[in-house]
């Protein structure tokens, strides 16, 4: 009787197992129906930067189709054919793509650290009919260790390589690798950068073609891998990338008019000082600045920069075989910026990067500077000559200026009176109208010239380094002149506010001498030769420099009372003019006598 009633609660059980199992087996059949279905989905879409297509992406095992690693492991992504021209869209637009993703560690890895990778699938990954082997043999990818404490949300991107011919290698996919459990929030392809990014409240993090290796600590980033996404020269058609850094917003490190707060960084063992200053949230570097740009990038442990990144240099390229656009930059780099890096053998021109319409021109050697400038000084400024265009022959050994600055209203006057009287001008000075007519400094309104925005400002190699950061910071305190109103009508208040001894000396060392030809009955000119002798030298140097001009023998056979009143008083009348001023465009720019740039080395 007990063996019956064992018998039958053992089949009883058994039934039941049996039971459950089938119920198994059909839920599992149910769930594979439902899979192959759905095969190939991702709950994770990539979107193109170019035209905000959004597309499901490819998934290669079941952590792809979830967009998530629970336990850790591997996300397989495939591309298509269309996220593939997604891609290459974006490159040919840009010159460069890359593959970027947002990824968030889920809560149970808020107290872990473990090893994390991002990479690209390529086409070594698949069997010979096609199919994805389900590992990956190799190929580029950014790795390191990662935490909870730095990388709870970040985005991290890969750059996609450039072929010899100059076209994209487009990957197959990518993968995201994890010892921590998270999920990817979302894929996207958009133009290359490399570097890093702290200034949001996700940190990015973006790598060359060659991949990198993560870390949280970024006072030190290796750019070397970018000559294999960004032009390595400055070619027609393509320039060299920029490097941006982006600075803290916090009002109590910045610096005031006397002290200057500044950053040291070491791009490939030379280095650079970026002032911080109030109203300036980004400073672009060109590579093209730099001796060893494609290098290691050290910031220290500044807490002013918040962001390095490489990218492609968005202005206006030429094509047409001239060198028409200038390089937007800080006055600051130009001086030591090498001549075999210049787009053309005999000048290079550039744009202040925080004004627009105000071009720098460095030429050669004088003999260039002569043929773009020369008739141009003459024309607006020399006294004799002024209002005139001189021959060639009447030109013929003379020499303007070691620089030169002209307003966009002087440039207009000039060429509209070659074009009335029909007077032809050399191939410079023609060229020179193109690269006006270009960047907006003239207008062409039915064959007549108007005045745009800005002026030009123009340096020579022949001049010696410390006449040509003099001769820089003179000729930029003149572009600023021209270019606003309010600064010209504080100029005109500083001058008139000098008492007539030192106001008379001025005009008189002006008279004194004859290779600078200003003509002194001209208030504006001599407002803004008087604003620019202040100014181009330090605040301290100005009582000395002023001196000194009144202890040259040609002002004090020219004008010796003065000369000897400017002694006695030691410049402090200068000095004061030069103290207002200094207040003046520190507070409006944040710059100060002596220096129009933001950036040093």
């Amino acid at each position: 009787m007990k063996f019956k009633e064992s018998a039958a609660a053992f089949f009883k059980s058994h039934r039941i197992a049996v039971i459950a199992i089938a119920v198994f087996i059909a839920a599992d059949i149910f769930l594979a129906l439902v899979v192959s279905m759905n095969a190939g989905k991702s709950a994770v879409t990539f979107e193109s930067s170019a035209d905000g297509t959004a597309l499901q992406l490819t998934a290669f095992n079941r952590n792809a189709s979830k967009g998530s690693l629970k336990k850790g492991g591997a996300a397989y992504f495939g591309f298509n054919e269309r996220h593939r021209e997604m891609i290459g869209d974006v490159f040919s637009q840009n010159g460069s793509a890359s593959v970027a993703v947002r990824i968030r560690l889920l809560p149970q890895a808020s107290s872990a650290s473990g090893s994390f990778s991002f990479g690209f699938i390529g086409s070594d990954d698949f069997s010979e009919n096609g199919k994805f082997s389900g590992e990956i043999s190799g190929g580029i990818r950014a790795a390191g260790e990662i935490s909870a404490e730095d990388f709870s949300v970040f985005d991290i991107s890969l750059a996609v390589a450039s072929g010899d011919d100059g076209r994209a290698e487009l990957p197959e996919g990518f993968y995201v690798s994890s010892e921590l459990p998270l999920e990817i929030l979302s894929a996207c392809t958009a133009p290359a950068k490399v570097g890093w990014d702290k200034s949001g409240s996700i940190p990015f993090y973006a790598y060359s073609s060659n991949g990198g290796v993560i870390s949280s600590v970024t006072s030190s980033f290796d750019f070397s891998g970018s000559a294999l996404v960004f032009p390595s020269s400055n070619q027609n058609g393509r320039l060299m990338p920029v490097i941006g850094f982006t600075l803290s917003p916090d009002e109590s490190l910045k610096s005031s008019a006397g002290s200057s707060v500044v950053s040291e960084i070491t791009a490939g063992g030379e280095k650079l000082r970026i002032k911080y200053v109030r109203g300036v949230d980004y400073v672009f570097i060109p590579a093209a600045a730099l001796k060893f740009p494609f290098s290691r990038i050290d910031t220290g442990d500044s807490p002013v920069i918040t962001s390095v990144l490489m990218q492609a240099d968005s202005s206006e390229k030429d094509t047409g075989g001239e060198i028409l656009v200038p390089i937007r930059t800080d006055p600051g780099l130009i001086v030591k910026w090498s001549p075999s890096v210049w787009r053309t053998a005999d000048y290079e021109i550039f744009e202040w990067d925080r004004f627009d319409g105000i071009i720098f021109f460095d030429t050669r050697n004088y003999s260039v500077q002569d043929r773009f400038f020369t008739r141009l000084a003459y024309f607006i400024e020399k006294e004799g000559f002024r209002g005139r265009l001189l021959t060639n022959d009447e030109l013929r050994g003379r020499h303007g200026y070691n620089a030169h600055d002209y307003s966009a209203e002087s440039l207009a006057l000039f060429f509209n009176t070659a074009e009335e009287q029909g007077f032809t001008l050399n191939r410079e000075e023609y060229l020179l109208r193109r690269i006006l007519l270009k960047n907006g400094v003239l207008h062409d309104n039915g064959g007549i010239l108007e005045a745009g925005e800005g002026g030009i400002v123009s340096v020579s190699q022949s001049s010696e380094e410390w006449l040509r950061t003099r001769l820089l910071a003179h000729e930029g305190w003149h572009t600023l002149f021209f270019k606003d109103a309010e600064f010209r009508n504080f100029t005109a208040a500083v001058y008139y506010t000098l008492d007539d001894d030192s106001r008379q000396f001025v005009t008189d060392y002006f008279k004194s001498q004859p290779g600078l030809g200003y003509d002194v009955n001209d208030t504006y000119l001599m407002h803004n030769e008087f604003m620019a002798y202040i100014l181009q030298q330090p605040l301290s140097d100005v009582a000395g420099y002023f001196v000194h001009l009144a202890s040259r023998a040609s002002v004090i056979n020219y004008t010796p009372d003065l000369c000897g009143y400017v002694r006695r008083t030691e410049g402090r009348t200068f000095e004061d003019a030069a103290i207002t001023f200094n207040d003046y465009i520190f507070d409006r720019w944040g710059i100060v006598c002596g220096n129009i740039a933001l950036v040093s080395r």
